[in-house]
């Protein structure tokens, strides 16, 4: 589901490579600026991860993956993904109060 052009509130769910590129491309991103240091494969074993298998439900003649990649939350905070070979090195503990 995308914005769209019919209204400022207006949505529309299409599907494609015209769609998916762009999507995946700013999750991409938004990942490589919060650790720049990943590396290719590591970017695409966390964006595996961050997806859910199967849950897009359609009938195509079209061999796909059916991937769904939802990056909000993973965005927000990038060491929260559940990826068992997590590349994130933990938060930092909060700094002690200042002295009185």
């Amino acid at each position: 589901t995308a914005a769209w052009v019919t209204s400022d509130s207006a949505t529309v769910t299409i599907s494609g490579t015209s769609m998916a590129c762009p999507h995946v491309t700013g999750a991409v991103a938004q990942l490589r600026t919060a650790v720049p240091s990943l590396t290719a494969e590591q970017v695409t074993t966390i964006m595996n991860c961050m997806a859910t298998r199967d849950a897009i439900s359609f009938t195509t003649s079209i061999e796909t993956v059916n991937l769904f990649l939802y990056a909000g939350a993973a965005m927000a905070d990038p060491a929260q993904t559940s990826c068992a070979d997590n590349p994130f090195p933990p938060h930092p503990p909060p700094k002690p109060p200042s002295p009185p």
